[in-house]
Parts: C-alpha cells; structure tokens; sequence
C-alpha cells in the first residue's frame, strides 16, 4: 500500500505547479489579459529552459527599457540573446 501513496503524492506535487498557474490565468480579465499572461509565461519559460533566472532576467530587461533601450537593439534583450 505503501507504494501507491507515494505515487499519488508525487503527482500532486508533479502537477502542484501547474494548477497555480492555471488558478492565476482565471484572473486575467479578458483575451487581452489571458494573451498577456500566455506570453510572461512562456517568456519565464523560456528563461529557465536557457539556465536563466526568470526574476533577474525580468529585472534586467525593465531596467534596461526604463533607461531608454534603442528599439533597434530589442532583440538583445532577450533570453536566448
């Protein structure tokens, strides 16, 4: 019996991720509000599949925008650059 429980414990800790993330989608408002959501998160996605802290990458990147990045360099700023 033993066996069993821990296997259902590990799916819910398998899956624990991804229902917050779906529990935080509801509140998006609206398609724009859901689009926006989609993209922030296939971006911190994207920053951890590179070995990238999302949180610093995030921070970086604002920074940069606030002190007037020149839109022609906006491809460096991202997480694959």
């Amino acid at each position: 019996m033993r066996p069993h429980r821990d296997r259902l414990q590990y799916r819910r800790g398998q899956h624990a991720a991804d229902c917050s993330e779906q529990k935080n989608a509801l509140f998006a408002a609206g398609d724009e509000g859901a689009e926006n959501w989609a993209m922030l998160a296939s971006l911190i996605e994207t920053c951890k599949l590179h070995g990238i802290n999302p949180e610093a990458y995030l921070t970086d990147v604002l920074i940069n925008l606030v002190n007037n990045w020149p839109n022609s360099r906006l491809a460096e700023l991202t997480p694959w650059a």
